[in-house]
């Protein structure tokens, strides 16, 4: 299982990412796509969000081993409406 040093904290105005080697800050205004992904890492899978802004065309990707994922993910849900596209299992 992979490490990520890298810390999500989130709130109603967007989420900062403080990692090793950078840290900024996304607000949920500023967002023009989410998408989900899962990696398969052969013995095991990561589930990822990707955002793209919408003054960049560059996408932030992050994931589920990342500390504060998860509470992200909640104020996130929050934030916009979820459209849910196929069924996971």
């Amino acid at each position: 299982m992979r490490r990520d040093q890298s810390v999500l904290t989130a709130d109603s105005h967007g989420f900062q990412i403080d990692g090793a080697d950078r840290s900024f800050e996304i607000r949920w205004c500023d967002i023009r796509e989410i998408s989900t992904l899962k990696r398969d890492l052969l013995t095991t899978d990561l589930i990822c969000l990707r955002f793209q802004t919408s003054d960049a065309d560059e996408w932030v990707e992050l994931h589920e081993e990342m500390t504060g994922f998860h509470d992200m993910v909640s104020v996130m849900e929050q934030q916009f409406t979820i459209r849910k596209v196929g069924s996971v299992t």
